[in-house]
């Protein structure tokens, strides 16, 4: 008798153990998720945002670039030429400009510097250059968000299919 109370003590004990492990897994596997969709997410969003910005402004510096090098640099100084001016709100009118040699480029906080078209064409340049290195390691940061993210699945998922 004393032998099968002993054997019924240890495993009410072990099925006690196993329960214990099993709401600790649970918690463990909630609190990955939580990770996920908490830290993870939100870090990839801003990530590819702030890579997406990015692409925007290497866009706008190129099109600004080939402008110069295209239409500007082709003019004298002193002749006019026609432009649309947006408005606001995609409203365009026609204006007159004289060709002065000399363009306003915006760097960054709202400062603009005048430079020559040589000067701003190598600005540009540089400037893209910097903002497609920066592009690179916004993309590699997402890409190691993701493949973190891909563990955490692969490792729930192993967990709730043993």
């Amino acid at each position: 008798m004393i032998n099968t109370e002993a054997e019924g003590r240890e495993t009410e004990y072990d099925l006690a153990k196993d329960e214990i492990g099993k709401v600790g897994l649970d918690a463990k596997l909630a609190r990955w998720e939580g990770h996920i969709h908490e830290v993870l997410m939100p870090k990839l969003e801003r990530t590819v945002r702030e890579r997406d910005s990015l692409y925007e402004e290497i866009a706008e510096g190129t099109r600004l670039l080939n402008f110069i090098e295209q239409e500007l640099s082709e003019k004298e100084e002193g002749t006019t030429m026609e432009t649309l001016v947006d408005m606001g709100h995609h409203f365009y009118a026609t204006a007159e400009m004289n060709t002065t040699g000399r363009i306003f480029v915006n760097i960054g906080l709202g400062i603009y510097v005048h430079y020559t078209y040589p000067e701003a064409i190598a600005f540009l340049k540089t400037r893209e250059k910097q903002f497609e290195i920066k592009a690179d390691k916004l993309t590699k940061s997402a890409s190691r968000v993701k493949v973190e993210m891909k563990i955490i699945y692969e490792a729930i998922a192993e967990y709730t299919s043993s």
